[in-house]
């Protein structure tokens, strides 16, 4: 499993939201389950600003990977690297006729080797 190349910047901004599973009845009662073993869905909302070689480098990592397969990040609320998907990704120059890119990406938790 490969791990991300670069590192974030640190207003990367975390998001935790809770897979359930939901019976509404008739009366108005409401029966709620946790949806699977490990139904806390963790994303993550990432920036980078790289220069133009190191941004070409993260966008060939994730192209590469194809927003399949996963890849190890230690997200700055945690001790441990964890497994991430990148579904999406946007880049653009902080300023024209610069080097300087800027790359934002969404990473979502998955729970496999």
């Amino acid at each position: 499993m490969s791990t991300l190349p670069f590192t974030p910047r640190i207003t990367s901004t975390g998001n935790s939201s809770p897979r359930v599973r939901t019976a509404q009845f008739g009366d108005g009662y409401q029966q709620r389950t946790a949806d699977g073993i490990n139904h806390i869905v963790r994303q993550w909302s990432v920036e980078f600003t790289l220069i133009k070689e190191e941004a070409d480098t993260l966008i060939n990592f994730f192209q590469g990977l194809g927003g399949v397969t996963n890849f190890k990040w230690q997200p700055p609320t945690d001790d441990i690297e964890l497994s991430f998907v990148c579904d999406s990704w946007s880049y653009n120059r902080i300023v024209s006729n610069s080097r300087v890119m800027q790359i934002n990406a969404n990473f979502n938790q998955v729970y496999e080797a």
